[in-house]
């Protein structure tokens, strides 16, 4: 059964959605859920405490339900992106084993489906602008100067 709980955070209104104890999905939405599942409780907490600036990373589970080896790969990869740091899609790539799938990467990154806990705004574009974001580049931009101006409280 899945399980969703949902809260308002700076960027919007964030789903969780949790199944068998582990968070399969964190996206913005318009509907409210409160299915009152304790994984989906505990990830919100720990939403919570990343946008008080007081949580760099989760220490609950993430399963990937969906996506292809190659998308469940990058996404792999940007769970190893420090918190206030940032990749480009091409680094992202070479990362992945798939130098020059720039593009590929940033179509994986797109279709991730655990914003935020696997950090897919913490992939830019080579030149240094943000680039797109599934769910708008000022989110993108807000969780970027989030984590550079909180990133010294974590050294």
């Amino acid at each position: 059964m899945i399980y969703k709980k949902s809260e308002k955070f700076p960027i919007g209104n964030i789903t969780v959605s949790a199944e068998k104890g582990k968070i399969t999905r964190i996206e913005i939405t318009e509907e409210q859920y409160d299915s009152g599942d304790e994984t989906a409780e505990k990830c919100l907490a720990e939403l919570r405490e990343y946008f008080n600036g007081e949580r760099k990373s989760f220490s609950f589970s993430v399963e990937f339900k969906e996506g292809t080896i190659f998308q469940k790969k990058v996404w792999s990869c940007l769970l190893k992106i420090p918190y206030g740091e940032t990749l480009s899609y091409g680094e992202v790539a070479a990362m992945a084993g798939c130098p020059g799938g720039a593009r590929a990467v940033g179509n994986a990154v797109h279709n991730n489906p655990v914003m935020i806990v696997v950090p897919c705004h913490r992939v830019i574009c080579s030149s240094g602008k943000a680039g797109g974001f599934a769910s708008g580049t000022e989110n993108k931009v807000f969780l970027l100067s989030l984590e550079k101006k909180n990133k010294n409280r974590f050294s």
